[in-house]
């Protein structure tokens, strides 16, 4: 009997340091080998603050009117027409993007970075307004 409880606790030394080799290769590959997420994120928000604004929802089709709180998202453009259109654009994390009149905004972009942060990549245009 004897010999059986000293065999058992030669045993456990060897099974707690394997238990810990386990984990530590299981932290290391969660830390270094999962990939951060660059999934799409949410769509942002559009507020109509006035005047005309317009909403290309994707690279070559037609503009069409924009409506206060929709959702635009990566691929779309959106447009504050001259004299009097502005708008703003919320995205998820709070931030904004505030569009004058003559101002034209593409979301080419739209991700999650390795800390969870949101990452945006913005096409902006400010065309000239024409004197005469």
């Amino acid at each position: 009997m004897v010999q059986v409880l000293r065999a058992g606790m030669r045993r456990r030394p060897a099974l707690t340091i394997a238990g810990v080799v386990v984990l530590a290769v299981l932290a290391t590959a969660v830390r270094f080998g999962v990939a951060p997420s660059r999934a799409i994120a949410s769509s942002s928000i559009l507020s109509v603050i006035s005047g005309d604004v317009l909403v290309q929802p994707a690279p070559g089709a037609p503009l069409r009117a924009g409506q206060d709180g929709e959702a635009v998202k990566a691929g779309m453009t959106v447009q504050a027409k001259a004299p009097n259109g502005r708008a703003v654009l919320t995205f998820e994390d709070g931030s904004t993007e505030e569009l004058e009149p003559g101002a034209s905004v593409g979301i080419d972009e739209a991700s999650t970075g390795t800390r969870g942060e949101l990452l945006v990549h913005l096409r902006q245009d400010r065309r000239k307004r024409r004197r005469g």
